[in-house]
Order: C-alpha cells, then sequence, then structure tokens
C-alpha cells in the first residue's frame, strides 16, 4: 500500500501562513495555490504614495519579485497582488518583450481574477465596480478614480480627491505643496503652484486638503 508522504515545507500552506490577515480568508487557498506555482520572494513593504505593488521578473541568480503595500485592506492588498501575479504569469507565458500592461498582462489578470469576484471575497457593493475595471484595467488601481473610490468606501476612509473641489480652490497635497486647481487635461488638472507660480499636471485621483485663501 502506497503512503502518501506530506512535506512541513509544502507551499500552500506556507503561503496561507503568510498572507493570512493581509488577504481576505476566503481567498487565502486560491492565492496561496497560485503563489506556489513558481518561486517568488514577496515583500510587504511599508507604504509608499507612488505605487501599492510592484513585480520583477526572476533572473539567473535571483527569483521573481513581488512587493505589496503592507498597510493596505486586505481587499485592496488582493486586488494588487493578483495585478503582479499578472505579471508575472504574462511574463512567464508570452515573454519578456511584451508590452507592460499590454493585452497578455490584460488576459493574466482577469482570468487570476475571475474565481475571486464573488461576495465571500470582496464586498457585494465593489464587485460591479472591479469588473468594470478588468474590462480595460489601467496601469494601476492609483489612477482609476472609480476604483480608488471604491476602495476608500469600503474601508472607511473619508478623503477629498482633486477632482472633488472646485476649480480655482487651493489645495495641498500630502508633499506639503500648496497649488491653486485650474483646468482638466484628460485625467490631469494643470494647477499653478503656490508661490513659484509654476505649473504642474496633477492626476485628478489626488489626495488633497482643501485650504483657505
Amino acid at each position: 500500500m502506497k503512503t502518501k508522504v506530506y512535506r512541513p515545507e509544502d507551499p500552500v500552506a506556507l503561503w496561507k501562513a503568510h498572507l493570512k490577515g493581509h488577504v481576505p480568508n476566503s481567498a487565502l487557498g486560491y492565492v496561496a495555490r497560485c503563489m506556489s506555482l513558481h518561486s517568488i520572494f514577496l515583500n510587504i513593504t511599508k507604504p509608499r504614495k507612488s505605487k501599492y505593488g510592484d513585480y520583477r521578473p526572476a533572473t539567473r541568480n535571483t527569483e521573481h519579485k513581488i512587493s505589496v503595500n503592507g498597510d493596505l485592506s486586505p481587499e485592496r492588498f488582493l486586488w494588487t497582488l493578483v495585478h503582479e501575479l499578472a505579471h508575472l504569469f504574462a511574463h512567464i507565458n508570452y515573454g519578456p518583450k511584451i508590452k507592460s500592461h499590454g493585452e497578455e498582462w490584460k488576459y493574466c489578470f482577469h482570468k487570476l481574477m475571475q474565481p475571486l469576484l464573488r461576495k465571500e471575497v470582496f464586498p457585494v457593493q465593489i464587485l460591479p465596480v472591479l469588473r468594470k475595471h478588468l474590462t480595460s484595467a489601467k496601469a494601476t488601481g492609483c489612477t482609476d478614480m472609480e476604483l480608488n473610490r471604491a476602495f476608500l468606501s469600503i474601508e472607511g476612509i473619508d478623503v477629498k480627491l482633486l477632482s472633488d473641489i472646485p476649480h480655482g480652490v487651493i489645495f495641498q497635497l500630502e508633499n506639503g505643496k500648496r497649488f491653486v486647481k485650474g483646468d482638466k487635461q484628460r485625467t490631469r488638472f494643470m494647477c499653478k503652484e503656490i508661490g513659484s507660480s509654476k505649473r504642474y499636471l496633477v492626476h485628478e485621483a489626488a489626495e488633497v486638503e482643501l485650504l483657505d485663501a
């Protein structure tokens, strides 16, 4: 009679333990299985304002590397992790010369996300926004204003976005710089910096603080 050997270094179990508390419990098994398919180093980092996560392909001497900000809510962490996993799968399946967020990546992202688009994983009110984002996925969830608003809503965070405030209002960014909101140009607003009068394009989804004139 054959005996099944249970390895203590079972990668799925290890990934489940490593990701517990960072992703919704209902997604742990699925994500752990996806992570165990390849040799991956996951770096859960300190908060970064410029990005939620990134991916670096393996080299001859290193494994695939994914980083995700550790301060994200479980739902946003999951979304970001799968976004970066899609880069890994696209790189492996289609090679290194594909566009970073081209059709190959979009296909992988969509395919990886499908089993997770259910109310047991994400709050039901955000599911339509997630599905809409997947139809024309942006390079990052940071720049999809509707998606960002949906995450902020379920996270219970009340913030002002640049798109929320009127034209001509003075506001401050998180870096302390102050601007006057100007005209919109596609997904950004041309804003004049207070003091220098220099003009900068600021993304509509930037978090801002209103200031008195």
